[in-house]
């Protein structure tokens, strides 16, 4: 692997986050219902620009028993010049299984290559039976862009003879295990990964930026049922700050680990040493 990856371990599971890029975005669409002059304040305190908040992706390789366990697949080569760099930081590893947390394209847009082929086909694939329905309904696709819908398609019809769709929480190969975590979007689930007494907690978009901790009333544009996303995200605020397992979040500072804390009143996120 390139210096795009960062190796760490679960326990006994060896695992590997590894960058899909960066891009950036408004601040406004990853906070959309903060207070003008509090947006406004928060970002002067991280010296972030109003109009161009950087944004990361980390997908996550688990090496789970004799299985290579990919979670979730990057932008792909459709959305971004400056993201989309999962396989090639990927190389050309063998990958038994490919989970993808929901069908946001940043997630799914690496089940294909340039050349449209699927970039895994001895794959097998996982997701929430609600994220498929959700993406798949005659109601949402005449609400979506065409283009939109012609996307979902093109990354999601060639794995569905070889998809698993899940319906509880539950095994997905050993150490792993889905957890149902709707709001952000139909479907949208985290993983708990876990081996020797050791946990790390994936949480795909249930944050989507650090201010998320500081300000976690405050949702993005693309949280498709707010209230649910955030009362999610509550319930996750408070199991990662009472258990204290690794968490790692797609979306932070490559390569998105760390730990979730409750101090002097407010959430903070403190990346683990190494991944600063």
């Amino acid at each position: 692997m390139r210096a795009e990856s960062f190796r760490f371990k679960v326990g006994e599971l060896n695992c590997v986050a590894v960058s899909d890029g960066t891009y950036a975005l408004a601040a406004d669409r990853l906070f959309t219902n903060a207070p003008e002059h509090e947006l406004r304040e928060a970002l002067q305190r991280h010296g972030l620009e109003p109009d161009e908040v950087p944004v990361s992706e980390a997908c996550l390789l688990v090496y789970a028993g004799e299985q290579v366990v990919l979670v979730d697949t990057g932008m792909g080569p459709d959305l971004s010049p400056t993201a989309g760099k999962l396989l090639q930081n990927l190389k050309a590893e063998d990958i038994d299984i490919v989970v993808l947390t929901h069908c946001h394209g940043d997630h799914i847009g690496g089940l294909t290559d340039a050349d449209g082929k699927l970039a895994f086909p001895n794959a097998r694939y996982v997701m929430w039976k609600d994220g498929w329905e959700f993406c798949m309904s005659e109601e949402t696709r005449a609400e979506i862009h065409p283009d939109t819908t012609e996307f979902l398609d093109r990354k999601l019809l060639p794995i569905r003879d070889r998809l698993e769709l899940l319906e509880e929480d539950g095994q997905i190969a050993p150490g792993i295990r889905a957890l149902g975590a709707a709001g952000h979007q139909p479907g949208h689930m985290m993983l708990e990964i876990a081996s020797m007494g050791e946990k790390l907690l994936y949480i795909s978009d249930t944050l989507l930026h650090p201010l998320n901790l500081e300000c976690p009333d405050w949702y993005a544009v693309y949280d498709r049922n707010p209230e649910q996303a955030l009362a999610v995200r509550r319930e996750l605020l408070k199991r990662a700050a009472a258990e204290g397992p690794m968490v790692h979040a797609f979306h932070f500072d490559f390569p998105g680990l760390g730990y979730i804390r409750r101090e002097g009143g407010a959430w903070r996120w403190k990346p683990i040493a190494g991944a600063a």
